[in-house]
């Protein structure tokens, strides 16, 4: 065997049987093993050229934002540690095996055009028009796209971002992909993963609204800080 096939032999026997590896079978444990992998070997499928490449093509993938490494992308959208082993493997499998044919900028291109191709549903645009109002600190516009909240007050009584520094975080923002990983558009209820984390959006008399619960009682922290 090549050292590719060896590579994913190797992903293999430690995916599948993951207590013969780490201590407690976990996803953590397993990433870390991986991440070893990358960092000590730069003729490896996922070695030190191509770890940035990586995180890149497992953020797209998965439809996370970009910003997360690779081992919390992938906590972001599994449902346990058994769920989050075997999406490591799959990809890491993918990965190595695009590396026989392509370049890393080939499969860098490819991922992001995968991105691009995502067309986002309303929850996600929702949520995007949420922050923007956050940062203008507008009442009315936030009212009508989040959840009633009894603190939801700290959210207007601010000065309000100044406007080029709002402009600069909304094009940070719509860098990243929003998608869901949670629930569906068919029940009412979604989890988005956004730059933030999951963001729970219901959909109330066919109108998407953002559960802001989180992020109020962040910032009912931070008032609180500098009171």
């Amino acid at each position: 065997m090549d050292e590719t096939e060896d590579f994913i032999q190797l992903v293999d026997d430690v995916c599948q049987r993951p207590g013969m590896w780490t201590l407690n079978s976990t996803f953590v444990e397993v990433a870390a093993f991986f991440t070893g992998v990358a960092t000590s070997s730069n003729s490896s499928p996922i070695g030190r050229d191509a770890a940035r490449a990586f995180n890149f093509f497992v953020t797209a993938k998965l439809l996370v934002p970009s910003k997360y490494a690779w081992g919390s992308a992938i906590l972001q959208v599994a449902a346990d540690d058994d769920d989050a082993i075997r999406r490591l493997r799959d990809l890491l499998v993918e990965f190595a095996t695009l590396r026989k044919s392509k370049t890393l900028a080939e499969i860098c291109s490819d991922a992001a055009s995968f991105v691009a191709d995502y067309e986002e549903t309303e929850p996600a645009k929702v949520w995007r028009r949420f922050l923007a109002a956050r940062y203008r600190a507008d009442r009315a516009e936030i009212e009508r796209l989040i959840m009633p909240h009894d603190n939801a007050s700290v959210m207007w009584d601010r000065n309000p971002t100044p406007p080029g520094v709002a402009a600069e975080l909304n094009a940070i923002s719509d860098m990243y992909v929003v998608s869901v990983v949670g629930g569906s558009l068919e029940s009412g209820r979604v989890q988005l993963i956004t730059e933030l984390g999951r963001i729970t959006a219901h959909l109330i008399n066919g109108d998407w609204r953002i559960d802001a619960g989180p992020i109020i009682e962040n910032d009912l922290q931070n008032a609180q800080l500098r009171a």
